[in-house]
C-alpha cells in the first residue's frame, strides 16, 4: 500500500508517507489499518506527508468521501483532527490546497498546507531538525 503511519504517542502526533498514486482504496484501508492501531487515538495531530505522490489518484469526489469519513467520528476534544499537508511539487500542493478548501467548509479536520519541513514541524511547535530525527527520537 503506498501509505505508512507511525503514531508518535510521545509528541501526540501521527505522521503518514504518501508515495505514488493514492487511490480512495488505498486511503480507506489505511484508515481502516489506522483506526483499529491500539494506539490510534481520534483527534490526534496529523502530519501528513505528500511530496512523494506521483499522480492525482483520486478525484474531487474521492478526497470528500475521505474528509467525511475522517469527520465521521466522535472526537474527543470537539475540535477535530489538526492536520498539516506536507507537499513538494506544484501537483501534491494543489491536492493538498483542494483537501484543505474542503475541510475549511465543514467540522472536524483543520488542514493547513505547507511546502517545507521546517514549516511542518513549526505548526506543530517542534524543535526536531527534520522529520527524520523526529522520528527517530521515537
Amino acid at each position: 500500500m503506498p501509505i505508512e503511519y507511525h503514531i508518535c504517542v510521545a509528541l501526540d502526533l501521527c505522521y503518514a508517507r504518501w508515495w505514488g498514486s493514492v487511490t480512495l482504496e488505498d486511503a480507506r484501508l489505511n484508515f481502516e489499518t489506522y483506526l483499529e492501531d491500539p494506539q490510534y487515538r481520534p483527534g490526534r495531530r496529523e502530519l501528513i506527508d505528500i511530496r512523494e505522490l506521483s499522480g492525482p489518484g483520486m478525484a474531487p469526489a474521492d478526497i470528500l468521501h475521505l474528509l467525511d469519513r475522517i469527520n465521521d467520528q466522535a472526537f474527543p476534544n470537539g475540535h477535530g483532527t489538526q492536520m498539516v499537508v506536507l507537499a513538494g511539487s506544484d501537483l501534491s500542493y494543489g491536492l493538498a490546497r483542494r483537501f484543505e478548501g474542503h475541510a475549511s467548509l465543514r467540522d472536524g479536520v483543520r488542514s493547513c498546507t505547507v511546502r517545507d519541513e521546517r514549516a511542518a514541524l513549526d505548526a506543530f511547535g517542534l524543535e526536531f531538525q527534520s522529520i527524520r530525527a523526529m522520528l527517530e527520537s521515537q
